[in-house]
């Protein structure tokens, strides 16, 4: 058993989805079995049960690229899992010209609000919208590409990953 002198504490921007792929996964074993057999896989190969190193530092010794490119059935199941239970409500700023939207002129500084959850769940983007579905985001199939801006997950458009932004907004 693993227990956390100081466990992390998750905002609820995680929370929410991490809860969300567990109730999935329960009732989903197909997709279950993935993601043990994945995960599985995955710390046998990079940690090691007879090391003295506490077990949560040999995970912390895991290159990113190792997260980002040996995980891929965990990376679809997070991505259908935001589809599916991020339904907010995103608001954009008009900043640079006029325009318009079915008659609608929208101007420089105005705002413009829409819910990410009428994209998600789009019939003509995603079929069978309401079903726990991630191998619609596989090669080939990837109903998240039928449209620009069909997937929006935390958001769209440019993101900084640059380490070295101010102290305020790094945590």
């Amino acid at each position: 058993m693993l227990v956390l002198k100081n466990p992390p504490i998750l905002t609820s921007d995680a929370n929410i989805p991490a809860c969300w792929a567990l109730l999935h996964l329960g009732a989903d074993l197909v997709w279950k079995s993935k993601a043990i057999n994945e995960l599985t896989a995955f710390l046998t190969a990079h940690t090691d049960p007879t090391s003295p190193a506490p077990f949560h530092k040999q995970l912390a010794s895991i290159s990113l690229t190792a997260w980002e490119n040996e995980l891929p059935v965990l990376e679809l199941i997070i991505r259908e899992t935001i589809r599916l239970s991020l339904s907010i409500t995103a608001l954009r700023r008009n900043v640079k010209k006029e325009i318009k939207i079915n008659d609608v002129i929208i101007k420089p500084g105005d705002f413009l609000a829409y819910t990410i959850y009428d994209t998600h769940m789009d019939p003509e983007i995603y079929s069978d919208p309401e079903r726990f579905d991630p191998s619609r985001y596989k090669e080939g199939r990837q109903e998240d590409k039928k449209q620009t801006f069909a997937y929006l997950g935390w958001g769209a458009g440019r993101w900084s990953n640059d380490l070295s932004c101010n102290v305020p907004l790094c945590l």
